[in-house]
């Protein structure tokens, strides 16, 4: 989450610990019930507790601000993928004390099989954002080469990049 630090995080949990309950057993809970107490939290984050999605969060700070694509949050699908693995991740880590703990397989918690026989991460499984879209929030790359997510803001989101960006002239 982009310009949201440690001391941010750990000051909203705090402040909203009686609303955050459900945090502690993260790892132990169903992947609904996970989700929907990490979606309270990022809410949260954003200082933004009184909607109901990140999607929305994420239009009206597209559309009502002038915001970067990196600056939004992530659309709940990404948000999805990136509990899984979170969860997955503390799962063992809660499990540690536990010899020989059994592991539950990573593929399809945020996880991807690669061909050759590794894992590597599922970011989203659905587009980030519809093409018409892009150039009201910010979307479109100055890039040249469109070589770096971190310089192509389209890369960064999954995208394609369109006639409004540079690397296209």
């Amino acid at each position: 989450m982009n310009r949201i630090g440690k001391k941010t995080a750990y000051s909203k949990l705090v402040k909203h610990a009686d609303s955050l309950t459900n945090l502690k057993s993260f790892h132990e809970d169903d992947i609904k019930e996970s989700i929907t107490v990490a979606r309270s939290y990022t809410l949260l984050l954003y200082g933004k507790k009184q909607m109901d999605t990140l999607d929305e969060l994420r239009y009206i700070m597209a559309t009502m601000t002038d915001k970067y694509a990196s600056m939004l949050p992530q659309t709940v699908d990404a948000f999805q993928q990136h509990v899984l693995r979170a969860k997955y991740q503390t799962r063992i880590w809660c499990r540690s004390h536990i010899p020989n703990q059994e592991l539950i397989e990573p593929v399809g918690h945020g996880w991807s099989a690669c061909d050759d026989g590794g894992i590597t991460q599922t970011l989203f499984t659905q587009p980030s954002a519809p093409v018409e879209v892009r150039d009201l929030t910010h979307f479109y790359c100055t890039d040249k080469d469109c070589l770096s997510a971190r310089k192509c803001p389209c890369l960064l989101a999954g995208l394609e990049c369109i006639d409004a960006c540079s690397c296209t002239d």
